[in-house]
This record gives structure tokens, sequence and C-alpha cells, in this order.
């Protein structure tokens, strides 16, 4: 029984799998009085779990996907402020046209009067 189990463990390459299939092995060696296999079955049992504490475990995992996910949502939070950026400036641009047409509307408009009071000026007529 402990041969099948250690064939199995060779196609496993899964650190959960061969861990519960560790523990398999540890239960029969204890069954069957093997202290040789019992030995090793813990030893091996050990080295999984401290790799999985902090290579492969859960916890590592979970918080690999909260780093991602943080870098996720600072890529969008400055995406967010480079868009609010380019807007502040497309109304800036707008503003400042706009005041510009006005003043030289204005500008304009003098102009015209100032010559059509010239010209009104010395026909002395009602223009």
């Amino acid at each position: 029984m402990i041969k099948e189990t250690e064939y199995l463990l060779e196609g496993a390459d899964d650190k959960k799998t061969i861990l519960e299939l560790e523990g398999h092995k540890l239960n029969l060696a204890i069954q069957n009085g093997d202290l040789k296999q019992e030995l090793n079955a813990r030893r091996r049992i050990e080295q999984l779990q401290d790799s999985l504490r902090f290579l492969d475990g859960d916890p590592v995992l979970s918080q690999l996907k909260f780093m991602a996910d943080k870098q996720k949502y600072a890529d969008k939070l400055s995406l967010a402020q480079a868009l609010i950026k380019k807007k502040r400036a497309e109304t800036r641009l707008w503003v400042i046209l706009s005041l510009f047409v006005v003043v030289l509307s204005f500008l304009f408009i003098m102009h015209f009067d100032t010559v059509h009071a010239s010209v009104c000026g010395n026909m002395n007529t009602n223009c």
C-alpha cells in the first residue's frame, strides 16, 4: 500500500496534493509499524508545510492577489488623475479662447464705432 502511495506521489506536482498523500503515507507507516517510512513521511510533511506556508500557501497567494489588485487600482487611479488634468486643461483653453473672442469682438466694435463716428462727423449729417 505504501508503494502505491509512492507511485501516486511521483505523478503529483501540486504541493497540497503531495502533502495529503504524504499524510496517507504516514498513516500507513504508523499502521504497519515501519519507523523508517514514518520518519521519512514526517520529514517530508514538515518540508511541504514550510514550503506551503512561505512560498505556495494560501496566505502567500492571497497576499500576491492583494498586491496585484492594489497595483491595478493604483493604475486606474493614475489614469483617472491624468484624465482629470486633461479635462482641466481643455476647460482652461476654452475659457481663454472665449475671453479672447470677447475681447477681440469688443475691440472690433470699438474700432467700428470710432470709424463710424469719424465718417459721420466729417459729413455733418445724421448717420
